[in-house]
C-alpha cells in the first residue's frame, strides 16, 4: 500500500461506524478486505488472504489506532517477553506493552 492508502485506512478505522464496538476481529476483518481491494484495483492481482503479522506490523506503525481501541489488548497481562521464536505472539506483546505503558503515564485506564 501507498502511505496515502495506508493513511486513508487509518482514518476509516479511527472513524468505524462502530465507534468502541469495533473489535480486534473486526478491524483485522477490516483491514485484510482493504488490502486485498488494493491489490485487486492497483495490481490485478487476486489475493486470497493478507498474513497476520502485517496486520499487526500495520497497528504497530500507527499507535493511534491502538490507544483509540486499547480494550483489545487491556486484558493481556504485562508479561516478560516471549522468548520463543512466534513473531505473533512476540507482535501482540509488543502491541500490549505499549497498551499498558501508555496507560500507565496517562493514569486513566
Amino acid at each position: 500500500m501507498t502511505i496515502y492508502e495506508e493513511l486513508r485506512l487509518v482514518n476509516e478505522l479511527l472513524n468505524h461506524e462502530l465507534g468502541l464496538l469495533l473489535t480486534l476481529s473486526d478491524a483485522q476483518c477490516y483491514y485484510e478486505e482493504y488490502v486485498m481491494n488494493i491489490a485487486s484495483t492497483n495490481y490485478h492481482h487476486r489475493m486470497l488472504f493478507v498474513q497476520i503479522e502485517y496486520f499487526y506490523d500495520f497497528l504497530l506503525k500507527y499507535p493511534q489506532i491502538l490507544l483509540r481501541y486499547r480494550h483489545w489488548f487491556k486484558n493481556h497481562k504485562p508479561t516478560l517477553m516471549p522468548t520463543n521464536q512466534d513473531r505473533i505472539k512476540l507482535k501482540k506483546w509488543q502491541l500490549a506493552t505499549l497498551v499498558h505503558a501508555h496507560c500507565h503515564v496517562e493514569k486513566k485506564c
